[in-house]
């Protein structure tokens, strides 16, 4: 079983590679991944970019609704969570991480009351697929014009109605934020989008 799960987030890891060229157009850049799991994005995000700033948020909480999905079949406990969460802080210590557990939208939320802001250059999504366009929507609120949104899981479909979530939420995106936002690219299950 961890054999597979290795070789997948590699996989994963070599599908996401083409990102950082976007991500390292601004030196210095304040960047932010959404569904760190353990992290291991996040160590080439910050080891090859050398952001000003890198926010790492999860929740790192079991969902009873995420059975079928992509890491529930190694991860079916709170307990192996907390240890991921555990493994990130200690991995990511210093004043260039922030290590947020909590779910993105709720950090949206906070990012917009007074004494806090955060502006992002770019931006990875990766968590909740049923959350997808409320996510993309909540990206337009904290990533500057010319910045980059960008995620994974393009193909997913629900396990349990084989519903493309993603692509739905995608395809909703850019008809209601055409303004805002324009799809550049999809790559290796991968989006891009950049701020207007």
């Amino acid at each position: 079983m961890a054999k597979t799960r290795t070789r997948t987030a590699n996989t994963f890891l070599m599908d996401r590679e083409f990102l950082l060229h976007y991500f390292s157009r601004k030196p210095n850049s304040i960047g932010c991944e959404v569904g760190v799991w353990q992290g291991e994005f996040s160590k080439i995000l910050y080891e090859r970019l050398q952001p000003h700033l890198l926010h790492l948020i999860d929740p790192w909480i079991v969902r009873p609704d995420y059975q079928g999905r992509e890491y529930s079949a190694v991860t079916s406990s709170q307990a192996q969570l907390d240890e991921n969460y555990r493994h990130v802080t200690e991995h990511f210590k210093g004043d260039r991480v922030r290590v947020i557990r909590d779910l993105f939208h709720n950090c949206v939320l906070k990012a917009n009351q007074p004494g806090h802001r955060l502006c992002l250059d770019w931006i990875y999504i990766d968590g909740d697929r049923t959350e997808c366009y409320q996510d993309l929507t909540d990206c337009l609120k904290i990533v500057e014009p010319g910045g980059y949104i960008t995620g994974g899981g393009f193909d997913f479909r629900d396990p349990n109605s084989d519903q493309p979530l993603v692509q739905e939420a995608i395809e909703r995106f850019i008809d209601k934020h055409t303004d805002h936002a324009r799809l550049i690219t999809i790559k290796n299950h991968q989006y891009v989008f950049q701020k207007l």
